[in-house]
């Protein structure tokens, strides 16, 4: 099933089904702002610190260059 969820969310993922995508974009961020299982909060993280987060718990990643929206006058 496709979503959109909290990458945090990998950690109950024990059997590994999810792979988590990042718009390659994201690559040139030092830090993204993820919810803590609750959308009440962000947290701000280090990238490379939730890339090892996700591939220790072991699930996949991937980076895809998503399409940029046409900007209107």
């Amino acid at each position: 099933a496709q979503g959109a969820v909290s990458p945090l969310n990998l950690l109950g993922d024990a059997a590994h089904l999810v792979e988590l995508l990042f718009d390659a974009a994201m690559c040139r961020e030092a830090r993204i702002g993820v919810h803590p299982n609750d959308n009440t909060a962000t947290l701000h993280v280090p990238l490379d610190a939730l890339l090892s987060m996700v591939r220790d718990n072991g699930n996949d990643l991937a980076f895809v260059a998503l399409p940029r929206a046409e900007r209107t006058a």
